[in-house]
């Protein structure tokens, strides 16, 4: 230890002498400001890493459609648009549906595949239309245009590892995309919150579209999908009920 002091003591012992003699007092003064200097760009490099990592952090925020664009899975979209409400629980293998639609106090079965619809009617099932009107946005295809135009703005992290991924969409953007109409309106965003499970596998969403709603109807209405996935791979061939 002592001669660490010492080489202190001749370093304070310099510096006193140094503060004397004008050439070196001037060494001192350019030596002091390189080192403050030096301690600051030390600062904003490491400010800058810290930057970097939140931007990965942000890009990594990402999430999987994998499992719902394989079309094996049971669903149940919870759906609210103006006085409109209705769920819809069913499964899916493929191109083919099988789904219960809950509605005002009353349940009808349905079938559907890629060339009809089916409802069944006092024992009977009968040809109709589909009564997911709103599957331009339900649809997982439809569903991914939309989120491929949303803007990412922050997650909720769990203790079970799951994700919530908060996402926003112009009205402007989404009646390009939905309506094929290009506007141009000073309005309030659309939410999306996705719901990710360990494997970053997208299988909820909660979907807020009342600005969208409410500007194409010119009215407030209020647009709430919420829409859910789980069994993934495990829906058996879904026969059709007329055959």
């Amino acid at each position: 230890m002592e001669p660490k002091k010492s080489k202190i003591a001749s370093i304070i012992t310099y510096i006193k002498e140094a503060r004397k003699d004008p050439k070196k007092k001037m060494v001192l003064f350019f030596a002091f400001y390189f080192v403050f200097f030096l301690i600051i760009i030390i600062m904003v490099r490491l400010n800058g890493n810290n930057t970097s990592i939140q931007k990965e952090n942000l890009i990594g925020s990402k999430y999987s459609l994998n499992q719902l664009k394989k079309g094996n899975y049971h669903y149940v979209y919870d759906l609210k648009i103006g006085t409109e409400e209705k769920v819809i629980d069913g499964e899916r293998n493929g191109n083919i549906e099988s789904f219960e639609v809950k509605e005002n106090g009353k349940v009808t079965s349905f079938y559907q595949n890629s060339k009809e619809c089916l409802k069944k009617e006092n024992g009977t099932w009968v040809k109709t239309e589909n009564p997911n009107k709103y599957s331009y946005i339900t649809d997982i295809d439809n569903l991914e245009k939309i989120l491929d135009k949303a803007t990412y703005i922050s997650k909720t992290e769990y203790k079970s590892e799951e994700l919530d991924l908060n996402y926003e969409i112009s009205t402007t953007t989404l009646t390009e995309l939905l309506d094929g109409k290009k506007i141009d309106i000073d309005d309030e965003t659309n939410k999306i919150v996705i719901r990710t499970d360990i494997n970053k596998e997208a299988y909820a969403f909660t979907i807020d579209l009342e600005p969208y709603f409410t500007y194409i109807n010119n009215k407030d209405t209020e647009a709430r999908f919420k829409l859910t996935y789980d069994n993934f791979g495990n829906v058996e061939e879904i026969i059709n009920p007329k055959k």
